[in-house]
């Protein structure tokens, strides 16, 4: 099946959210019923009641990996960084209320990005997305960007994704939670720091099909092609969340 999209309008919608946070948590079997109790019921709430952001969604890892760790992707979409810097959601972080600092005390790992958006494209979300996690020099990203551009447009095009969307972290908004209560409620339990000449790129595939998923292959085996080392996982949908009041109003 082929579908096409107009690839000649701009990659970025005027007034979509421009702004990201992605995590990476891992857990242990035993405290998923609180986890993911915390997240739905509060963590999300109190997250989407701060100014500027939009979205926030939930997935695990899928399939199950049946390890003691359960590995959870979160997103959430803001309106631009700033909002993940700003003094409303740091004072945020520094007031964790006593079951979130509880809730975090269960990470075993923990991946946290703030980016900033260089590509969204396609027809929509769905239930199923596929993560890719690159790692380059500043010096690669607008080449790097504009060839995974080309390959987003045609693995949309070509009917195994319905939508693609691409990040660039901000090591500095990234940072700008360490200090606070929560930051250290957390510790750092990232795998490497990231050092400033070197950038994270985020693609995010949607996955396209129902009972079986529109294979992905060929364009997993296209980026890493590109050269700097990806690390791909797929996840599932557990919840989805948006802010309730609109762009540019007071929350």
């Amino acid at each position: 099946m082929t579908r096409q999209i107009d690839h000649d309008v701009s990659p970025v919608i005027p007034g979509a959210p421009e702004g990201t946070l992605i995590n990476v948590i891992s857990v242990d079997r035993a405290d998923l019923a609180e986890f993911d109790s915390w997240y739905s019921t509060e963590h999300f709430p109190e997250r989407l009641a701060v100014s500027g952001f939009r979205t926030a969604r939930r997935f695990v890892e899928h399939p199950d990996r049946g390890r003691g760790l359960v590995e959870f992707l979160s997103i959430y979409e803001t309106d631009c960084v700033d909002t993940l810097t700003s003094s409303e959601y740091l004072a945020a972080l520094d007031s964790p209320t006593p079951r979130t600092t509880a809730a975090v005390a269960l990470f075993r790992e923990n991946e946290r990005t703030v980016g900033r958006l260089h590509y969204r494209q396609g027809f929509g979300r769905t239930g199923e997305v596929l993560l890719g996690r690159i790692t380059c020099t500043r010096d690669d990203v607008a080449a790097l960007v504009q060839g995974l551009t080309r390959l987003a447009g045609t693995t949309i095009d070509s009917g195994s994704a319905d939508g693609v969307t691409i990040y660039e972290s901000d090591p500095i908004a990234t940072s700008a939670k360490d200090d606070t209560a929560e930051g250290q409620a957390v510790g750092d339990l990232r795998e490497a720091s990231e050092v400033e000449s070197t950038v994270a790129l985020f693609v995010i595939v949607e996955r396209h099909g129902s009972l079986a998923p529109a294979p992905v292959g060929t364009f997993i085996d296209a980026v890493s092609a590109l050269g700097p080392p990806v690390r791909w996982s797929t996840y599932r949908l557990v919840s989805a969340q948006q802010a309730t009041s609109s762009p540019g109003k007071d929350s």
